[in-house]
Formats: C-alpha cells, structure tokens, sequence
C-alpha cells in the first residue's frame, strides 16, 4: 500500500481560490472559510476531517481537485481517494477502525499441525511438500518465533548438547557411561555386546562420518568379522569396535590415544552407544583381536574379495615397497634406505599392492627386507595367483602362447631378467622401466599419442617401440617415452612382457603408477599411515636371513678404500712435467709421483687383504647366528596390521564417495572432492530417530560455502537411495541436508 501524503498546513491565511481559503493560527486549529463565512474546523493533525472537508469541497463543487492538492501540498491521487471513498461510505467512512488482514496459509491450526510434525522430528522441506506451503512461509514462521525448530520436551532434555555433557560428567560410572544397566549386564556375562540404541539428539560434532557408513560396508568393513575373530564380547560387540576405528580413520583421529581429546559421550552417540571405548579399552581389545594372526586372516579374505568385486582392475596390478621409519628405542632394527628422506635409518618395509586407481588391495611386511625380486616371487605372486578372478584357463593358455594371466607393475628395484623369464614361465607379464643407460633411438621412430590416465586427465606423450632381447635369456617389448627439456633430450625406457596390449595400453600402465606414490602420501598425511599402535616387541624368527654384519663391515671398507685408490690413481695420472725440464723440478715431480705410488701400492695390499677376508665370511646368517650384541626384536605386527586393514577399507570408502561426488556433481572440481569430504566428516549433525517408521535420520548441518551445500544435498539424495541400515540397530539410515 503507497504511503499516505500528510498536508501542509502553514501559520496564516492561504488561499485556495477567489472564494476558498482556510487559516491555520498559533494553536494548531485549522478554520475554512468561504468568503468572511467560517465552514469548518479541525485540529491540525486531525487527518480524518480534513480528507473528509476535502472531499465535500470538491463534491459541492465549491474547489477544484487541483486547486486543493496545490493549496496543502498533496497528491491529487489522495484527494481522488477521499472523494470515492466519501461516495461509497459517507462521512462515517472517513472514522473507520483499520481492518487488520489475519494469516491467510498459516493459520492457527496449521501452525499447530506444523509444530507437531517438527517436534516429530520431520524435516523442513518435508512438511512444506506435505502441507503445498512454500518453504520460505515455514522458514519466516520459524525466524519471527511463531514456530520452534527444536521443540525441548520433558521427555527430550537429553536432546541438546550442553544437557547431554552435563549428564555424561555426573555418570556414575565414569565421564558418559550413563548405560549403567547395560554395563552391569555385560559385566556379569548376562549380554554379549550391547546392541546400538538410538536417541533423538541435536549437534552431534563430527556426526558427518555417518555419512560414510553405506560405503564402508560396501567395502566390507564388517565382512568376515564373526567368523574370523575370537573375541569374547562384553559391553562393545565387535561390529560396534569396528566401526568406532573406521570412523576415527575418518575423522582423522591420528592415533588410539586421540580418543582421550574427544567427548566420549558424543562418539557414543555416533555408534547408538552410552560412551566410545577408552583408549586402553581399544588397546586390550586391538591386541585379543589380533591373536593368532587374526588380522592377516581377515585382510586375506578382503583382499580377495576387492579382486573379484572389481575384475576389470584385476588384470593390472602395481608393487612397490613403503619404507616406515623408526625413530623409537625399543629396538635397534635394519637400516633401510629412504628415498624421500635420502638417507638411511633403522625402519621396515611394507610392499604394497594396489590397483590402477590407488585403491589399497593387501600389503605384505618385511621387518628384513629381502627386496622387492624375493617379494614378489614368494609372497605376492603365489597370493595373487589364488586371489586374482578371471584368470584364462589351462587351455586358453596352451592355444594362445601370448596370453597372460595377469599384469605387474613394478619400478626398476625389481628390474631382473631371471624373474621376468620366470614370471613369464607362468604366464604372468611384467611392466617395468628397463635398468641400465642405452643407447638413444632416433627422434623420428616417435609419434605423438594421447595419453588418458586413470583419474581421466588426458595427457600427450611422443612414444616409439621395438623388440629387445633382455640380457640374452627373454624376448620383451621395449617402449619410449620421448621427454624434451631445456638442457637434453631423454628417452625414458619401459619393458613388458605383455604382448597382447597395444602400445597405448602398456604405457597407461606404466604411466599410472605415481597412483601408488599418491596413495602413500595421502596415507601419511590423513590417516597416519606410519604411526605405531603400540610399543610392544616381538623377536624375529630364527630363520630369518639377514646380512652378517661382519660381511657388511668389509664390505664398506672395500667400498670406502676402493674409492680412495681410484682417486689416488687420478692423481697420480694427472700429474706431468710440464715447461722447461730442469734438475729441481724433476725432483719435485718424481717425489710427488713416488709418495702418490706407495700410497696406490698400500691401499691396493690393504684392499687384497680385505677381499680375501670378506671372502671367508658368509654374506647372509640367521638371526640365531647373530653375535649377541647384534640381535635385534621386531616391531609388534598384528595391531598395526589391523588397523591399517580398517584404514585401507576407510580410505576405500572415501575414493567411492569422491567418485560419486563427481558423478552426481559434475561441475564440481575433481580435486577437491577429498577436502569436501574431509569438512563433511567433520560437520556437526542431528539425529533423530522415527521408532514407528524405523528410520534413523541423519541431519546434516550447513557447510562454509552454497555449493557445498548443492553437494552435499545431492551426495545425501544418493546414499539414502542406498537403503543401509546401521549394524545390529533395526534403523535405516536416512541423510538430509538440515532446513
């Protein structure tokens, strides 16, 4: 409605024409007259009787509408309004209380229907597409107060937050250990493992890895678990621990004894549970889970699972070894080289086996190291020929001499002809860089190929191939890369046993293995991949092969003194008689040269002495050879193994939620997906819980940006279409973006 014009009413006498003036005096009353005849009066700020005079004026015909407009400095559409609204109603049209308009949608009643169904815990959106109301009528509704998003009942004071860590400090049996009941069940053995029971609850921190639950049992976090475990249950049953260390993967809980800088009654929740397991509690359980090689079983039957869930990954696999450093006292252990820190320090090795994507499929640890050639031959291959599907049988083999069973790839540690003729002996075709310098092809066997790498990035790369005989025991196909630079030309060259993919085909494969070094990085940095669980020691079998450290010894002095005589000889070569000869430069030159000889003489006698030395000491002994003073311990196996086992199925799940996010979004950037995910799992969320409908909700809270929001809403459409229910609770999962 337009705002109404107030008139002007200045001190004095103002004409409004020949016949028609009105007088406004100190006071503030206002006179009309007609000639010297007084007509009307009315206060100055009495609007009403003035509209009204207005109006009467121009029907008796007594003023024009312009006449009056100009004389009180008004609109004429207002003295057009009083007109018709004096012809309509009269005088008394003028003093007329204001109608106010009531709610037309939200009345009352529909206010009451609203409140109800929010206190049930339904959802915004939802309500607005129940009710045909817009959702911005709700949302203004909920803004002036006139409606209540969380509705605090007598019966839901353990709802928000600050009521939820007020009862978890007054536990009696510990900060968030309200389950007294539950507890004391367990303790007596009357239960075994407290089934997860959910309550209605808002802000829960870190409730966003809720989100990754459909994609850690796809991935097979829980498979396996009760036929493979031996764990008696108490209060926590197996699946309810399994599930706690996938989401503090998640959550990028970097070790056990983060657990003691979280609210436990908050990661209770999480898990339909009073309180998460105290550290120590993890612990005793991570060691009983991890008796008897229980750990290595389990990862063994993922493993092969992954392989036959993904048979298309299967055909190429990739090996390489990760060097873990340690840094501790318990134990003085070998001494490995580390590339990325280029030094050598007392560590153990894990050999790794991925697929083209990255994805993490087994890994293998050596506390010796025996090198990746021996790996391969007596742990990898043996297990990869069981586990891989789709393997071509006895007589597809025999028809077709070139077929292969499968693919390794593997960088220049495992460069060997001896294994390749071997693997190839079995039928398995190897791909790796060729070891050694070689002589340059010419630039114009190159041509120009695109490239498409696994995460999809197209890439161009001048390449050439022939056929090369490797070390006079196997025929390979040799493959280049041409790689342009500012100071030279470099052919980087790759071998395969692989004759029945094209050129393309082998160099992806080789191309794709920086997949594994990012997978090991990533693995560092957000789930602390090289974190000890524990401190414990174990001793190293007696058997064990390792180099005898009086071997080792020799050897270095052979090495060190052998590369002092080559220097020495370079001396000795470089110097010369140069310039005029005469009899004190002669002497010089000859006492130089003859102190350079007896030192070249010396140091060769010291080197024969030392070969023969080393000649009589064994290069390998077994542990139970070692001198006491040399034995060493291992670093306790089992609980890191299985921690990193729930670390390679939460980092699964994690590469299957970016996938899906650049599925359903894909305008979104495919390198940030990760980061994404990373603020979803630790966004605060609501939960609440549909007992008649058996459905757990899961509300998200809003992220930091609206295309975070536009991701996020899609991602959660799609993993509700999943159906999950959470282990053992009887509810599934719904995901929703908070409204």
């Amino acid at each position: 409605m337009p705002q109404m014009e107030l008139p002007i009413f200045p001190v004095g006498t103002t004409l409004i024409n020949l016949s028609l003036a009105f007088h406004c005096d100190l006071q503030g009353n206002v006179v009309y007259f007609y000639g010297y005849l007084p007509v009307f009066q009315h206060a100055k700020d009495d609007i009403r009787t003035h509209r009204l005079i207005m109006a009467q004026l121009y029907i008796n015909g007594t003023a024009k509408q312009t006449e009056l407009a100009k004389a009180f400095g008004i609109n004429v559409i207002v003295i057009k309004r009083s007109v018709s609204l004096f012809q309509d109603k009269g005088a008394s049209g003028f003093f007329e209380d204001k109608r106010r308009g009531g709610p037309r949608i939200l009345t009352p009643s529909v206010l009451e229907i609203i409140q109800t169904k929010l206190d049930e815990g339904i959802n915004v959106s939802d309500i607005a597409e129940e009710l045909k109301i817009k959702l911005d009528t709700i949302k203004k509704a909920i803004q002036d107060g006139r409606l209540t998003r969380f509705s605090k009942k007598s019966n839901d004071v353990e709802m928000t937050k600050s009521a939820r860590s007020i009862k978890d400090a007054n536990a009696s049996l510990g900060m968030g250990a309200t389950d007294s009941h539950g507890r004391m069940a367990a303790r007596f053995g009357l239960v075994q493992g407290v089934k997860p029971e959910f309550i209605n609850c808002f802000d829960v921190p870190q409730g966003g890895v809720l989100l990754a639950l459909p994609a850690l049992l796809v991935n097979g976090l829980l498979d396996h678990t009760k036929d493979v475990f031996k764990m008696k249950e108490a209060f926590y049953s197996i699946f309810s621990l399994f599930i706690c260390m996938a989401f503090m993967a998640l959550a990028r809980i970097k070790s056990i004894e983060g657990m003691r800088h979280v609210a436990p009654g908050e990661w209770g929740k999480l898990l339909g549970l009073d309180r998460s397991p105290e550290p120590r509690c993890m612990r005793n359980k991570i060691r009983e889970l991890s008796k008897e090689n229980q750990s290595q079983k389990w990862s063994a039957k993922l493993s092969a699972d992954w392989l036959k869930g993904t048979p298309e990954e299967a055909g190429v696999l990739y090996v390489d070894g990760h060097v873990r450093v340690y840094h501790g006292s318990q134990t003085q252990l070998p001494r490995h080289y580390v590339t990325r820190q280029k030094l050598c320090l007392r560590a153990t090795t894990d050999y790794w086996v991925n697929t083209s994507s990255g994805n993490p499929v087994f890994f293998i640890t050596k506390t010796v190291d025996p090198g990746l050639i021996h790996v391969l031959e007596h742990d990898i291959i043996p297990r990869l020929l069981l586990d891989v599907p789709g393997q071509p049988s006895q007589k597809e083999l025999d028809e077709d001499k070139w077929l292969p069973r499968f693919t390794i790839v593997f960088d220049r540690e495992g460069f060997s002809p001896g294994l390749f003729k071997r693997l190839w002996d079995n039928r398995i075709a190897v791909q790796t860089y060729y070891k050694g310098a070689r002589e340059e092809w010419p630039e114009e066997e190159f041509n120009q190929h695109d490239i498409q790498l696994p995460s999809g990035e197209i890439v161009q790369y001048s390449l050439a191939e022939r056929g090369t005989y490797v070390s006079g025991c196997l025929w390979m196909r040799e493959i280049r890369k041409l790689k342009s630079n500012k100071k030279a030309c470099n052919q980087c060259s790759m071998i395969s046993t692989n004759f029945k993919n094209n050129l393309i085909s082998i160099s992806t494969g080789i191309f794709s293995r920086w997949s594994q070094e990012n997978y090991f990085k990533y693995m560092r940095e957000n789930f602390s991949l090289d974190r000890l669980i524990d401190y414990e020691t174990e001793p190293v079998q007696g058997n064990t092969k390792i180099i005898n450290p009086s071997y080792r010894k020799l050897d270095s002095e052979i090495k060190k003194n052998n590369s002092l005589l080559c220097k020495r000889k370079v001396k000795f070569g470089s110097i010369l008689l140069e310039g005029d000869i005469d009899q004190e430069k002669v002497e010089k030159h000859e006492n130089e040269k003859g102190v350079l000889l007896a030192e070249i003489q010396s140091l060769e006698a010291k080197l024969e002495l030392l070969k023969k030395d080393r000649k009589e000491e064994k290069k390998h002994i077994t542990v139970d050879e070692l001198p006491e003073q040399d034995r060493f311990e291992q670093l306790s196996q089992s609980g890191k193994h299985l921690i990193d086992t729930v670390k390679m199925i939460a980092y699964r799940a994690e590469t299957a939620m970016s996938n899906l996010l650049i599925s359903i979004v894909p305008d979104y950037d495919k390198n940030a997906t990760r980061a994404l995910l990373r603020e979803i799992y630790n966004n605060t969320v609501d939960l609440v819980v549909d007992e008649t409908n058996k459905i757990l909700k899961v509300r998200v809270h809003h992220l930091a940006t609206r295309g975070h929001d536009n991701a996020l809403r899609k991602l959660c459409d799609e993993l509700t279409s999943t159906e999950t229910e959470f282990p053992e609770s009887g509810l599934k999962m719904v995901y929703e973006l908070i409204e």
